[in-house]
């Protein structure tokens, strides 16, 4: 019986074709939000990270930083005291930082930390913003507004801008506390009502901040909002619905109501 050695080979006809396309599609269309959850989750889990290893150093600088008691974080002095423009300047200006504002403000905090090479500038930056770090051989400032912005970071109010302190001041130390929350993403709202809040994690407009925040014991979380948190700062009281950036219960940001700067 003759063998034929001529047999066709059967190619994919173009309905099999579609189909495979479509498979195809279908399984992207699957996976790439799963990715994107699977980068945004990784992102956090880094900025998490990031909040604590500033924590740290936070602590760190208290142990040296004491006069009776728990030692204070940078902007304080051992007593106590809120640092002056020109006693930031004698902890070791960050190269033209210092000078620019007091102890009170992140900025002036966070260039006394790198000054005491706590971590690097690099550590100051959220993986969701994109800023260049701070370069001390450009003498730029610490700033998070403007065009130049290098910090990503808010930290907890002490008193106002005309020096008049808060009670909640007395947090600004070594106290190992769960409720207070003494850092987290900064604001990058409009405002600090209410719906003028909003954060790098936000979508633009909405209205809705959501950031890490960073308690005073060390512990961090991802929150999805700014309201509604138990709260309590050194001896005062325990609230029950404190905001990060605004009183819960009037949206004015006054005294005790700014906890953390924007």
């Amino acid at each position: 019986m003759p063998v034929n050695l001529h047999r066709s080979v059967r190619g994919f006809t173009l309905i099999e074709l579609l189909v495979v396309i479509s498979i195809i599609a279908l399984l992207i269309g699957i996976l790439l939000p799963a990715l994107g959850a699977a980068r945004r989750t990784a992102r956090q889990i880094q900025n998490s990270s990031q909040l604590r290893g500033i924590h740290q150093g936070l602590v760190i600088f208290a142990q040296s930083n004491k006069g009776g008691g728990d030692g204070w974080y940078p902007g304080v002095d051992s007593d106590g005291e809120t640092l002056t423009v020109a006693e930031v300047n004698d902890t070791g200006d960050y190269q033209g930082h210092a000078g620019t504002s007091n102890g009170r403000n992140s900025s002036s905090r966070f260039a006394i930390l790198l000054n005491a090479n706590a971590f690097t500038p690099e550590y100051l930056i959220s993986p969701a913003d994109s800023f260049t770090p701070a370069d001390p051989t450009t003498n730029n400032q610490l700033t998070f507004t403007g065009p130049n912005e290098n910090f990503s970071y808010a930290t907890l109010v002490t008193e106002d801008s005309s020096g008049v302190q808060y009670a909640r001041r007395n947090e600004w130390r070594e106290t190992l506390n769960t409720q207070a929350v003494v850092l987290c993403d900064r604001n990058t709202g409009s405002g600090v009502l209410e719906a003028e809040t909003e954060s790098v994690w936000s979508d633009s407009g909405s209205g809705q901040w959501k950031g890490t925040v960073t308690r005073n014991d060390g512990s961090t979380g991802f929150e999805s909002t700014d309201q509604g948190f138990e709260t309590r700062y050194a001896d005062g009281p325990t609230l029950d619905d404190d905001a990060l950036f605004t009183d819960a219960d009037d949206g004015a940001a006054t005294g005790e109501d700014a906890q953390l700067l924007r």
